[in-house]
This record gives C-alpha cells, sequence and structure tokens, in this order.
C-alpha cells in the first residue's frame, strides 16, 4: 500500500480487509477453501521516522560489508531479522526475565588441544563428531564469564516438535542469546555431577563437518560414562519439544 504526498508530514494507521482461511477447514469440490474478512492493520511510515528506519537498516549493512566482518553474531542476525519481518517485534518491556541454571567460565583452556587434553585428564568422553567441533571451536583470549539458561522447547510455547531454527527464533524473541560454540567443552568440564540420564543441547550457531551435515554440541551422562558429546541438526529434522537446549542470558 503506498502513502499519499498529503501523508508525508504525519504517521497514519491504516486498515483494510484482507481474505483469510477459515481455520480448520480443508479444500471443498475444487479444491477452494472458504475464507472470511478480517481487518489488518497498515502503519504509513513518512517523514522522519521513515529516514530514521532506513538509516538503521543501512548501518546493518555497512556492518556486513565491512572488510574486518560482521562484529555480531550473523547467525542471531539472520534470525532476528526474520522475527522482524514476521512482526514478532522484540521490546523491552517484553523481554522474559529467566532464572540463571549456572554461570561459567569461558577462557581457562587457551585451544580446543587444551581442551581435548583436559576433558581426557578427567574423566570425560569425547564423540567422533563432538571432537570434529572442537577442531573449529573459536576460543576466549580471557577468562570470561557467561550465565547459562535451560529451556525445553515446550517451556518456549511449542505444543509440538519443532525445527532448530524455529526454536532458536523463538528464545531469541524471548530475550535469550545463542552460545558461542566454547560453552560446549567448558560446561562438560565445569559441570562434573551431571546426574545419569541428563541430556543437554547446546543451542549454537551449528558448525558443518566433513560431510557437509551441520552439528551441534550436546552434554550428555549415560551408562557408557559422561561425554562431551554431539547432534546432528539435520534440515529436515524436527527436535523433540521436551529436549533441553542450553541458552546464554544476556548480561546488562
Amino acid at each position: 500500500m503506498l502513502c499519499s504526498n498529503q501523508d508525508l508530514s504525519s504517521f497514519h494507521t491504516l486498515s483494510y480487509l484482507h481474505s483469510a482461511p477459515l481455520s480448520g477447514l480443508t479444500g471443498v469440490g475444487s479444491g477452494v477453501l472458504k475464507t472470511q474478512k478480517e481487518i489488518v492493520m497498515a502503519h504509513c511510515v513518512v517523514g522522519d521516522q521513515y529516514y530514521g528506519l532506513d538509516g538503521q537498516l543501512t548501518e546493518i549493512k555497512r556492518q556486513l560489508r565491512q572488510p574486518v566482518g560482521y562484529p555480531y553474531d550473523p547467525e542471531q542476525l539472520r534470525i532476528a531479522l526474520q522475527a522482524i519481518i514476521e512482526g514478532r517485534f522484540q521490546t523491552t518491556g517484553g523481554v522474559t526475565s529467566w532464572p540463571i541454571w549456572k554461570t561459567i567460565i569461558l577462557g581457562r583452556n587457551t585451544s580446543p588441544s587444551a581442551y581435548r587434553e583436559a576433558l581426557k585428564a578427567n574423566g570425560y568422553r569425547i564423540d567422533g563428531h563432538a571432537d570434529q567441533i572442537l577442531n573449529k571451536v573459536k576460543v576466549s583470549k580471557t577468562g570470561v564469564q557467561i550465565d547459562l539458561v535451560v529451556k525445553t522447547a515446550a517451556e518456549l510455547g511449542f505444543k509440538n516438535d519443532d525445527r532448530r531454527d524455529a526454536i532458536y527464533a523463538r528464545a531469541i524473541e524471548l530475550g535469550l542469546e545463542l552460545c558461542p560454540a566454547e560453552v560446549g567443552p567448558a560446561l562438560r568440564l565445569q559441570y562434573p555431577y551431571q546426574p545419569n540420564g541428563g541430556w543437554f543441547l547446546i543451542a549454537m550457531r551449528p558448525v558443518s563437518l566433513s560431510g557437509g551435515d551441520p552439528w551441534v554440541f550436546a552434554i550428555i551422562h549415560d551408562g557408557d560414562g559422561r561425554w562431551l558429546g554431539s547432534r546432528c541438526d539435520d534440515p529436515g529434522g524436527f527436535w523433540r519439544a521436551d529436549g533441553h537446549w542450553v541458552f546464554a542470558a544476556p548480561r546488562k
């Protein structure tokens, strides 16, 4: 919908009718869905507000084009932009305050090989794919505290199993953040008393391995011992609604 020239000095809320399928109806006869009319509110963005928003979008593109690289996590940017495109806005008043499950320190080991040695020295097992992920972990150069929150997809509002990117998007919308990959080995070392049967998936940007599939770390204690494990993020796969994910909580 285009705004007329007379709207350029102010901000207007407009409404129009939109045809939408009636919930729960399937195709009838020729396959045409019955529809109902619903009112959709549209906002005419003009003047200073338009130029302000356009400037912010331009700044995002400038950051993406920097020779030194984008300074933040591009995966979180992608998820946040998709939520904005769909009208799922995060506001300060709407961010949920989550209880901190555990605070750990990153950077205690200086390299992936140092983490590997520490894990083996403390009796932890590393599965084959986790070992490959570990080779690609960017390790903090100084000690950094990070607060962790554990939530299931169901606790984030999902009634059924769903895709990883949808789970991530919902968590970010509610104010949580993805973990640096280093959280995987660091948490394994700093969580020695994990109960037998415990499973935690690290909500991190998946790492593509030699076979091309993306993987994430998992923190596991089973009958074979305590593991730095992994799980494959099958592009067509769904993750259980009762699976426990470890997210990072933002620090103010």
